[in-house]
């Protein structure tokens, strides 16, 4: 009787030891999809710190372009020869008196 009372004993000592790791895995796994899947988890910061980079790249490469306008700006405010080279290169304007010759390639 004591032996079977002693097994009986270890039966539920082992039973609870399961329980608790099956407790505890359940509260792990939780844990862990918590802090990967949800709206402010791990993989949500990844794809926002990816997104974040990319627009860092754009801004950069928007401020170049700007500084470049900026420039041109600036250029065609001083440079009265660069806007007549603008106007014949892109508008084909000529000045008074002026013949204009069209060569083909081929």
């Amino acid at each position: 009787m004591a032996t079977s009372r002693s097994a009986l004993i270890n039966n539920t000592k082992r039973l609870m030891k399961r329980r608790r790791l099956l407790i505890g895995g359940i509260l792990v796994a939780l844990l862990l999809g918590f802090i990967l899947f949800t709206k402010h988890g791990l993989l949500m910061r990844l794809k926002l710190e990816a997104r974040e980079q990319t627009i860092h790249k754009e801004i950069e490469a928007q401020q170049m372009h700007r500084d470049s306008l900026l420039k041109q700006i600036h250029i065609l405010k001083a440079d009265t020869l660069e806007i007549e080279r603008l106007a014949r290169q892109n508008y084909g304007m000529v000045k008074p008196g002026e013949e204009v010759y069209f060569v083909e390639t081929k």
